[in-house]
């Protein structure tokens, strides 16, 4: 009788918690996450925070972990050689330009369904000439204004504040400052992370079988 009372209870925590869990929000609070290109520093991230929290019903937070930039150093998450070669202004210009709407057609993308619940954000771009700063400036305002108005999460206009500014000089340089508050339901994340593995499983499969049709076709 204890041993079923045991099992039926550590049943019921389990259950407790994948409730829990899917019914909550996953949200990410950037603040103060600042980049400049041109900072001869080898951290071109400067101080900064930013806060991971599991909400139920997006109402009680029970589950809050704070990084700052020297934890993120030390793990190794926002690398600032990797993250500058990631928004290195040469690299992402033909990105910009050629592929800015394959970029909104991404269906994993879409069906997590991130939403937007505050965003402050000033971008200071030079595009080596005028003309293509003028470009690109253009491209990056309409693409934040697409995904501002598809994904903001409430429709209070004071949330959501961006001023794209452009620098015309021979350089390329780009300089980001960024305050921002995203989430995502829990239960899109795992749908993703399921049909993900489902389609690395499928794949494999498909190799074995192939592999097993090659391998009798050759010994025929």
């Amino acid at each position: 009788m204890l041993l079923f009372r045991i099992v039926l209870g550590i049943i019921f925590i389990i259950s407790l918690m994948l409730y829990i869990i899917f019914l909550s929000i996953l949200e990410i609070e950037f603040k103060e996450l600042k980049f400049n290109s041109n900072n001869n520093k080898n951290n071109k991230l400067e101080n900064y925070l930013i806060y991971i929290r599991l909400k139920f019903a997006n109402k009680i937070t029970w589950l809050k972990i704070k990084m700052d930039y020297k934890k993120m150093e030390k793990y190794k998450i926002f690398n600032n050689k990797i993250l500058g070669k990631l928004i290195n202004i040469r690299d992402l210009l033909p990105l910009l330009i050629e592929k800015k709407e394959e970029s909104l057609k991404n269906k994993n993308f879409e069906k997590l369904d991130i939403k937007i619940k505050k965003i402050n954000l000033n971008i200071k771009i030079s595009a080596l000439n005028a003309m293509l700063t003028a470009l690109v400036t253009a491209i990056i305002s309409t693409f934040l204004s697409i995904i501002i108005a598809n994904r903001k999460e409430n429709n209070n206009i004071t949330n959501y504040k961006y001023k794209i500014i452009p620098i015309y000089s021979n350089k390329a340089e780009i300089s980001i400052n960024l305050n921002c508050i995203i989430n995502v339901k829990m239960v899109h994340i795992i749908h993703i992370v399921y049909m993900l593995y489902k389609k690395k499983r499928s794949v494999e499969n498909d190799e074995r079988t192939s592999n097993r049709r090659s391998y009798v076709c050759s010994n025929d």
